[in-house]
C-alpha cells in the first residue's frame, strides 16, 4: 500500500499545464505539444527561479512561438530535462526527439538573417538554451563554448558606436545571465589554463542605499562575483609573468579598493533588506534571502584573496566560516529532495538543477582553499548532500575537483588522475602571493610571490 502511495505521488508531480495556460503554437504535433507543455509547467519555473521570471515565462515564449531557433532549442531542452530529472536511462524516441530539434535549431541559426529584427534576441536566447542543454548532459566544455559565443556577440554590440538593435528583452536581462556564466567559468579554470574568456567591460551595477527587493540584491551580488574574479585573474596573470613591472600593479590596487567599497556598500544594503520582517514568505523568498545572507558571510574574504591568494588570509575567520557552513546546510535542508521515479530505498538521488546563484561555488572555493581540515571535511560533506546542479556547476564533479586540488597540493610533483566526464580543471601551477599596498605615495606596490608549484 505504501509502494502505490509512493507511486501516485512520483505520479503527481509530472503534471503538465492545461491546454489553456500554454499559447497557441501553430503546426506543432502531439510529441511537441506534450514537450512544450512540460516546459511550461516544469521547466521554467525550474529555471527561473530568481532569476527573472518574466523572462522565461514571457519572452521566451514569445520568441518560441514566432521563430524556429528559439522554438526548436526550447523543444530539445524540455525533452533533455525530463530525461534529466527522472533519473532513468532515456528511451531511444526521447534522445532522437532532443537531439532533432537540437539539430533544427543550429540549422535555423545557421540561415538566420542577421538583418532581422531582433535577430540579436534570437541568437542570444539559443545560446542560453544550448548552454542549458549541454550542462544538463555534463558536457562542461561544449556549455562553455555556448556561453563564450553569447559573450562575445555582447562584447560586439557593446563596441558598436550606434546600435541599431531591435529588441525586446532589455539587455540587461541578456546580460545577467551571461555575467552569471562569465563567472562559473573563471572558477572552474585558472587564468593559466589559457581560456580566452569575451570580458563584459563597463557593465557594472550601483549599489543603492536600500534593495527593493531580494532579485536586485541577488542581481547586484552577481555582478559583484563577477568583479571579483575577473579581478583574481587579472592579479594572478600579471604575477604569472616573472616581467611584469611592479608600476602595472598601480591600477589593479585601485580597482580592488575600489571593489571592495562596493562590497561593504552591498553588505550594508543587504544587511538592511535582511533585517525586514515579511509575514508569509514563499519558498523562492525564503531561498534567496538564505542564498543573500550566505554570501553576506563570505564575500568579503572573497574580496579579500584577490591580493592574498594564500590559505592563511582565512585564518582570522575561521568562526565565521563555520557559521556560514551552518547556514549553508540550513540551505540544504530546506530545498526539496528530488527522488528518482522509482521512488525505491537504493535509488539514487537524482541532483536538482538551478540557474540561480547558489551555494556549489562556496562550498567549493572551502574544499580546496582554506587552511583548516574541518572546513575543507565539511565543505566536502556538504558537496555530496546537497546532489545539485547550478548552471556549470555540478556538486558531484565539485567533490572530484575538490579531491584532485587537494592531493595535488599535498604532492604537486604526481599529477593526479583526470577528473573525466569531460572535464580537467586545467590547472598547470597553483601559486601563492601577496600583493601590499606602496608604502608611501610614489612608491610601487610590493609583490611577495609564496609558493609557486609548477
Amino acid at each position: 500500500m505504501r509502494r502505490d502511495e509512493a507511486t501516485i505521488r512520483a505520479r503527481k508531480i509530472i503534471v503538465y499545464a492545461p491546454q489553456s495556460l500554454l499559447p497557441e503554437f501553430p503546426g506543432i504535433g502531439s510529441l511537441e505539444r506534450r514537450a512544450l507543455d512540460y516546459f511550461f509547467n516544469r521547466v521554467m519555473i525550474v529555471l527561473s527561479g530568481d532569476f527573472e521570471p518574466d523572462f522565461w515565462s514571457k519572452d521566451v515564449i514569445q520568441l518560441a512561438r514566432r521563430d524556429g531557433p528559439v522554438k526548436h532549442a526550447l523543444l530539445a531542452l524540455s525533452s533533455m530535462y525530463e530525461q534529466f530529472s527522472t533519473g532513468v536511462d532515456p528511451r531511444l524516441d526521447q534522445q532522437d526527439f532532443s537531439f532533432h530539434h537540437y539539430g533544427m535549431a543550429v540549422k535555423d541559426l545557421a540561415r538566420l538573417d542577421s538583418s532581422k529584427e531582433q535577430a540579436l534576441d534570437l541568437v542570444l536566447v539559443t545560446c542560453m538554451l544550448f548552454t542549458v542543454f549541454e550542462s544538463l548532459q555534463g558536457h562542461y566544455h561544449a556549455a562553455m563554448g555556448h556561453v563564450k559565443s553569447g559573450m562575445g556577440i555582447l562584447v560586439e554590440e557593446q563596441h558598436r558606436k550606434r546600435s541599431r538593435r531591435v529588441s525586446m528583452i532589455h539587455q540587461r536581462t541578456l546580460t545577467r545571465f551571461f555575467l552569471m556564466m562569465e563567472t562559473q567559468i573563471r572558477l572552474l579554470s585558472e587564468p593559466s589554463a589559457g581560456i580566452s574568456i569575451p570580458s563584459l567591460s563597463g557593465y557594472e551595477t550601483t549599489i543603492p542605499d536600500h534593495f527593493l527587493s531580494y532579485e536586485s540584491a541577488l542581481a547586484c551580488l552577481e555582478v559583484l562575483l563577477r568583479d571579483i574574479f575577473e579581478l583574481g585573474d587579472r592579479y594572478y596573470c600579471l604575477i604569472a609573468d616573472p616581467y611584469t613591472p611592479l608600476g602595472m600593479f598601480q591600477q589593479p590596487l585601485r580597482d580592488h579598493e575600489r571593489l571592495k567599497h562596493r562590497v561593504g556598500s552591498w553588505e550594508v544594503s543587504v544587511d538592511s533588506l535582511l533585517g525586514k520582517r515579511a509575514e508569509n514568505k514563499s519558498k523562492e523568498q525564503r531561498s534567496a534571502i538564505m542564498i543573500l545572507s550566505i554570501y553576506r558571510t563570505y564575500l568579503r574574504v572573497f574580496a579579500e584573496r584577490i591580493v592574498q591568494n594564500d590559505d592563511s588570509c582565512y585564518e582570522r575567520y575561521l568562526p565565521q566560516f563555520w557559521t556560514g557552513l551552518q547556514k549553508i546546510e540550513e540551505f540544504i535542508h530546506d530545498q526539496p529532495t528530488p527522488k528518482s521515479s522509482n521512488e525505491s530505498e537504493d535509488e539514487e538521488i537524482q541532483p536538482s538543477f538551478t540557474l540561480s546563484t547558489g551555494i556549489v561555488p562556496v562550498l567549493c572555493e572551502l574544499s580546496t582553499s582554506n587552511c583548516d581540515a574541518g572546513i575543507r571535511k565539511k565543505a566536502i560533506d556538504l558537496l555530496r548532500a546537497c546532489k545539485r546542479r547550478e548552471g556549470l556547476w555540478d556538486s558531484d564533479l565539485a567533490v572530484r575537483f575538490a579531491q584532485w586540488t587537494n592531493s595535488y597540493k599535498a604532492n604537486p610533483d604526481i599529477v593526479p588522475d583526470s577528473l573525466g566526464g569531460g572535464f580537467a580543471p586545467g590547472r598547470k601551477y597553483i601559486m601563492k602571493y601577496r600583493v601590499n599596498q606602496p608604502e608611501s605615495k610614489g612608491s610601487e606596490a610590493r609583490v611577495e610571490v609564496i609558493e609557486w608549484k609548477s
